[in-house]
């Protein structure tokens, strides 16, 4: 019971960090008004987002172009009952590529307000942006462990 508790945990992870941080958002109202340089950190986001695209497609044109090599059968090793680490990996890169673009894209759109003069649009907008940006790096960080959980299992 605990196994299947923990595994749905992960499994929706980023999303329940990025409702969550929605709500803590918009409660102590956390916009661009109280962050300094934001100009600097969607410029950031750009880039984080854009290097974490390459990164992740490079791995899953890894996993194709390896697809049927004999060598690799330990991604069939269960993550969990039912569950192997492909299985896994495929519907989480799936998930974190979809939030890396809309991540930088939401960046690079942002980019284009004048942040002189923070309109309450581009506020509210940057509040968005800030859940985004935490339900991004949460999906990332949920990969990288699967895949450290993965070398663990392969090098017992």
């Amino acid at each position: 019971m605990y196994k299947k508790f923990k595994g749905s945990i992960e499994r929706h992870s980023p999303l329940l960090v990025g409702a969550l941080s929605l709500i803590l958002v918009f409660v102590l109202n956390l916009g661009a008004c109280s962050i300094p340089n934001t100009k600097e950190l969607l410029s950031s986001g750009v880039n984080v987002a854009s290097i974490s695209v390459g990164f992740l497609i490079a791995s899953i044109s890894v996993m194709v172009g390896l697809k049927n090599n004999p060598n690799l059968t330990y991604l069939q090793i269960e993550y969990r009952p039912g569950l192997s680490y492909l299985d896994l990996l495929k519907s989480y890169l799936k998930f974190s590529v979809t939030v890396s673009f809309i991540y930088a894209i939401s960046s690079a759109g942002l980019l284009m307000f004048n942040q002189q003069e923070i309109s309450y649009v581009f506020d509210q907008l940057f509040k968005l942006w800030i859940v985004l940006s935490l339900t991004f790096l949460v999906s990332l960080f949920r990969i990288i462990k699967v895949l450290a959980n993965l070398l663990d299992d392969v090098f017992k």
